[in-house]
């Protein structure tokens, strides 16, 4: 089989930037394997992924007065992974009236309850709150199915006593799988800083404190997520396979706060937080500590997340060679390239070690101090949210926080064509850059993407919500036609698998001839809203507080229907840093609005100053985009000129102008406890410290200073 090449640089960014990879083989054009000049690394790389030998859940149990997360006995998990048929079984999240093959836009986390669950509202507005927590803060664009339940019975077997809950995550495993689990993480990477962590992996097999391996197990989601399977789930097509979807389903006899925005009463579990919980085990938060020592001769594996799991004292240094722990005992932490967390470190039963089963966070009943909220245990009273730890150990694992638009990307409109080149490639085929993008409004019933080369050997390839990458120098796409020809044309529509969605979709050319290529590109979208928009932002600026954006701004709107924003984040020189994705940003009918939108974890894009907002309507027509710049600095506050840090000797300096004490430095958003120094007549400042304790990570740092209250302006330092 051919390989890919790029002849371009900027596909180094592309690799960079992308987000965690999907992929369907259910193409409504495709050319087989042997005609392709590229092997798709999508999930006929992974076909041995599987239920799992030994069936696998969890369990929350009463114990001591408080709720207790552990893995199910054998014979508890057997019983909750058998199925019985339930025909009451349909689909309760909004707008989805049955479960539809589609490409999205970000987590889609489809619910199916049951007839119980109907009798019990509360509960099931509930789940749909707690599906929505993580739908908030990851945008990896992946579908997944959950059937949930509540009630004396789950799923029509009734629960033992003291069960408050119980889920079946779905886990899969497969043999030697390792090295297309790194290849795949290494395409999703979406920063400098993971991309390294990633490529610091071992290479061939996972040493462990057992043995190595290259057996790999988890949730079927978190494969989805760094593209081994389908990105949208099909329950039907999957049974042979994997199983039955995922389940989570908690037992009425207990008393729960079902919406915690009052608070959670003394003597009630907070059900949100629960349930967050638990589908956060459905996401991928799940480990195979301890299995061979309960369940032997069970093959040696490692579970995505405990790729990441060490003993103490684990470096970027030593992240390759350092055995991953599989035995129970000992301590235990996630390391990911920034400061180490603690894990917990029994087995399944939750025998051994700390007593809690290691698919969690190390308790705060033994730390003293909330990890996140996969903390194996909840007190009545308590209330529990995702916090950044959490999220941090599910970037680890493949997913993403924000859509990222890979630098350079050229945005078409619908019917007007596009002119662009390839070098001839010095393999069989390279991938030229930039890619193209099109937005597909809703109601759209049609892209057709044509494009003509001067070179028999042209070929095309469309893929919805995230670029095409390259994994191990094969290029993955959700659409390719038949052969290698001058002219090509993809049709996305209703029928086609997937089927046409709304959002964006990514476009490239691939030069498979031993000659340069020129081409022609036009993208055409019927239906939907693809004229122009009749909304206008007139005004807008931006605030940065911490790691809270806000923006204020006004716009016109002569339809009053102004739905949703999009906000792209630029660095100094104009260059896309980052994206929010769509956000619900609903004006009411007003057709003049003045607006306020709070952007929240700006932490994730160190390297932007300037956000670009864009508006959209109903029919999904969007503005023209408005800038903000949010680098400058308060009235009559102190300038920056220049951030220098020497990591050997642990000093950055700070030159500038209106310096004087009191001062402060903030890093990425955060008050770091460090001395600062005013030097030079106040045109100096020195500050003494790690990496660690000034908040710096590698690649962009946003750096400002603070005195008397006064922020001066951005200054991004690349470490």
């Amino acid at each position: 089989m051919r390989s890919f090449n790029c002849i371009r640089p900027l596909l180094v960014l592309l690799v960079i930037t992308s987000v965690a990879l999907s992929y369907s083989p259910f193409f409504s054009q495709v050319r087989s394997s042997t005609d392709s000049p590229y092997r798709y690394a999508g999930p006929q790389a992974a076909s041995g992924l599987s239920r799992t030998e030994q069936p696998q859940a969890y369990i929350v149990e009463a114990r001591g007065g408080g709720g207790e997360c552990r893995a199910a006995t054998p014979e508890e998990a057997t019983t909750i992974t058998r199925r019985v048929p339930d025909s009451s079984l349909h689909v309760i999240t909004p707008s989805h009236k049955g479960i539809r093959l589609e490409a999205v836009g970000g987590l889609q986390i489809i619910l199916r309850g049951t007839g119980q669950l109907d009798t019990f509202p509360q509960a099931k507005a509930a789940f749909l709150r707690a599906a929505a927590n993580w739908q908030a803060v990851i945008a990896t664009p992946i579908s997944i199915v959950i059937d949930v339940d509540f009630g004396p019975n789950a799923f029509g077997t009734k629960f033992p006593k003291d069960v408050l809950g119980q889920t079946d995550p779905q886990v899969v495993s497969a043999n030697n799988i390792f090295t297309t689990v790194r290849d795949f993480l290494i395409g999703g990477a979406t920063s400098p800083a993971d991309l390294a962590m990633y490529n610091a992996l071992p290479t061939s097999n996972v040493p462990t404190n057992l043995g190595t391996t290259t057996r790999v197990a988890g949730p079927t989601a978190a494969f989805r997520a760094s593209g081994l399977l389908l990105s949208v789930a099909d329950p039907v097509g999957e049974q042979d396979q994997l199983g039955p979807p995922p389940q989570v389903a908690f037992n009425s006899s207990f008393d729960f706060t079902f919406d915690p925005s009052g608070g959670i009463a003394p003597s009630t579990f907070d059900f949100d937080a629960v349930a967050t919980h638990e589908i956060g085990h459905v996401l991928g938060f799940h480990s195979s500590v301890g299995e061979t020592e309960l369940m032997h001769p069970l093959a040696l594996s490692v579970s995505l997340l405990d790729l990441f799991r060490f003993r103490p004292g684990t470096t970027t240094s030593t992240f390759g060679t350092a055995n991953r722990i599989e035995s129970s005992g000992g301590e235990h932490d996630f390391f990911f390239g920034g400061p180490e967390l603690g894990l917990s470190t029994g087995r399944p039963d939750g025998s051994g070690g700390d007593g809690n089963q290691a698919s969690h966070w190390k308790s705060a009943d033994i730390t003293h101090n909330l990890i996140g909220i996969m903390d194996p245990s909840i007190a009545p009273g308590e209330r529990r949210t995702i916090n950044p730890n959490d999220l941090k150990a599910f970037e680890a694992i493949g997913y993403s926080n924000q859509n990222v638009t890979p630098p350079g990307t050229i945005g078409l409109t619908s019917g007007v064509a596009a002119t662009g080149s390839i070098n001839m490639p010095t393999g069989q085929c390279a991938l030229g850059s930039p890619q193209y993008m099109i937005n597909v409004p809703t109601g759209a019933t049609q892209l057709t993407i044509d494009v003509t080369g001067n070179q028999a050997s042209t070929d095309l390839l469309v893929r919805y919500g995230r670029a095409i990458t390259i994994v191990d120098g094969q290029a993955v796409a959700d659409y390719e036609p038949q052969n290698l020809q001058t002219t090509q044309e993809i049709v996305i529509s209703g029928s086609s698998m997937p089927p046409i969605a709304s959002g964006t979709y990514f476009i490239a050319v691939g030069n498979c001839a031993a000659a340069a290529l020129s081409f022609t590109l036009t993208a055409t979208v019927t239906g939907g809203a693809t004229g122009g928009s009749n909304t206008v932002i007139t005004a807008l600026s931006g605030n940065l507080q911490g790691n809270t954006l806000t923006l204020t701004g006004a716009a016109t709107d002569p339809d009053g229907d102004i739905t949703q924003a999009d906000v792209t984040f630029l660095d100094g020189a104009g260059r896309a840093a980052g994206d929010t994705g769509l956000f619900s940003a609903n004006f009411g009918t007003a057709t003049t609005s003045n607006f306020t939108l709070n952007i929240n974890n700006m932490q994730n894009f160190p390297g932007a100053v300037k956000a670009s907002l864009a508006l959209l309507d109903v029919k999904g027509a969007r503005s023209a985009a408005f800038v903000a710049d949010f680098s400058q600095a308060d009235a009559g506050g102190p300038q920056i000129t220049n951030v220098s840090f020497d990591s050997v000797g642990t000093l950055m300096v700070v030159k500038g102008s209106g310096f004087a004490t009191p001062i402060q430095l903030e890093s990425n958003g955060i008050i770091p406890n460090v001395k600062v120094k005013v030097k030079g007549g106040g045109g100096k400042l020195k500050i003494g410290g790690s990496a660690a304790d000034l908040n710096l990570s590698s690649g962009a740092n946003r750096i400002r200073v603070i005195e008397n209250g006064l922020r001066s302006n951005i200054f991004v330092l690349i470490n």
